[in-house]
């Protein structure tokens, strides 16, 4: 996937919380490792990141409102990726 696409996909889930935005931030972190498109201290930067990503508790709710701390957190942390990749 390339890195534009990756920011796209960022933005929209900045946009539009959901129960799957730990799962999103943890896969778009692989797939910008996965591009190829970075040198190797941004890679690290982004792993880094992604056990941040981990750490998180998960926002999935059971009413399909996801927890709004966690969720923030994890949008800070989709800042960050956002930031490394540009």
């Amino acid at each position: 996937m390339s890195l534009n696409f990756i920011k796209i996909q960022i933005e929209s889930q900045k946009k539009y919380f959901s129960n799957y935005i730990k799962h999103n931030a943890i896969r778009y972190c692989k797939d910008t490792i996965k591009s190829g498109e970075l040198d190797r201290l941004k890679i690290k930067e982004v792993q880094k990141l992604l056990l941040k990503i981990e750490a998180v508790e998960d926002p999935w709710n059971w009413n399909g409102i996801p927890k709004s701390k966690e969720s923030l957190d994890i949008i800070k942390l989709l800042e960050k990726l956002e930031q490394i990749i540009c």
